[in-house]
């Protein structure tokens, strides 16, 4: 099977931490997906399914927790790192870390870090030094064939 580019979906509030992300991401080779809340990742998880997902958790509309809770309903597989810098809330870090995340990154996020973390999300086998090549995985999340009905 072909090596495909692997999808990280980002879900940030904050525009200027999310397009830094993005960026980043991009530049180490994933294709990278953006969604300012979880009502709007929502929408973009009903048509493509990406291999990982960075979620921040303090957001407007759709709080990262009630996402999270949402896309545990659904599946348990999808790796979910999240990003925060609410480490001083145990309680809530505990109720995150219950509904099954695969890691934790706290901001303001390394590059290089985050690049380690998705890569091993994805690709368990994989060792620390793919991190910094191109990011390619032997998944296939292309976007779903579904039509959105009006």
């Amino acid at each position: 099977m072909p090596d495909r580019k692997i999808w990280v979906l980002v879900i940030e509030d904050s525009s200027p931490s999310r397009m830094l992300i993005a960026n980043q991401l991009h530049k180490k080779g994933f294709e990278v997906i953006c969604a300012e809340d979880g009502e709007q990742a929502i929408e973009i998880i009903k048509y493509c399914t990406p291999d990982c997902i960075i979620l921040d958790i303090l957001m407007p509309k759709m709080h990262g927790h009630a996402f999270l809770s949402w896309l545990r309903e659904r599946t348990q597989s999808l790796p979910v790192i999240v990003t925060s810098a609410i480490e001083n809330q145990p309680d809530l870090v505990a109720t995150i870390k219950k509904l099954g995340i695969t890691g934790w990154i706290s901001k303001p996020i390394n590059p290089i870090e985050i690049t380690k973390r998705i890569m091993k999300a994805v690709e368990p086998d994989s060792e620390t030094s793919e991190a910094n090549s191109d990011a390619t995985a032997s998944t296939n999340h292309e976007p779903k064939e579904e039509s959105k009905k009006e």
